[in-house]
């Protein structure tokens, strides 16, 4: 039950991030919620790991 609920979250976590948030093109959407709900649970595990990431990520602050 537990993993259902993740997978689900997981999935349109990163659906939600990829439309509102992902600054690619919208070819490149589309390929990704393609691979999103087809190949699931992998697609949006892979689009955490080569998108999500770089762009979620903390910005590091500079103190001088």
């Amino acid at each position: 039950m537990v993993s259902v609920l993740a997978f689900l979250v997981l999935t349109f976590g990163m659906a939600i991030f990829c439309v509102v948030f992902d600054a690619s093109p919208a070819i490149a959407k589309v390929l990704w919620f393609g691979l999103f709900f087809f190949t699931a649970p992998f697609g949006p595990a892979l689009y955490y790991f080569t998108n999500y990431r770089k762009l979620a990520a903390p910005r590091e602050e500079i103190h001088g």
